[in-house]
């Protein structure tokens, strides 16, 4: 298997602020053509330091944590949720970790600052174990979006 995930982008802010790096990405995925997911029932995360509802994405700052430490899909804890989507991630260190089986013989990670997307039901990912233990030195971004019809996706 290649990658799980299909690197669009990077991104290397000169400013790292919430709302600074949420705008600029979500016009990034405008211009792609990608359309924001609407999900009722699993939403953005509105506790996140920025985030818009509307466009389903948000802006993080976070070490290692309980949440999205373990091997998990999006949605797979919300019953009802639409898991048949995509999502742009970013981060400035130690990005999303991807397996395409609960196995999890080998492991991927993108680039620290590549914008990627990757369909959730491609296989499992986590927040990676070597996050730092400070919050400020990690910046993440996500946007969950409808699968785009035009991208062959893994």
């Amino acid at each position: 298997m290649s990658t799980p995930f299909v690197v669009v982008g990077t991104y290397r802010p000169t400013k790292y602020r919430a709302s600074r790096i949420g705008k600029y990405l979500t016009r990034f995925t405008n211009d792609l053509g990608i359309t924001p997911l609407k999900d009722g029932v699993h939403g953005a995360q509105a506790t996140s330091i920025w985030c818009d509802e509307a466009l389903h994405a948000e802006v993080r700052r976070f070490a290692q944590h309980a949440q999205g430490s373990g091997w998990h899909q999006d949605g797979d804890m919300a019953p009802g949720s639409n898991m048949d989507h995509a999502a742009i991630l970013w981060a400035s260190v130690t990005p999303t970790e991807f397996s395409d089986m609960l196995v999890h013989a080998k492991i991927y990670r993108p680039e620290p600052y590549e914008i990627i997307i990757v369909r959730n039901l491609c296989g499992y990912h986590r927040s990676p174990p070597d996050a730092p233990k400070k919050p400020t030195r990690r910046w993440f971004f996500r946007q969950r979006i409808e699968v785009p019809k035009w991208m062959d996706l893994p």
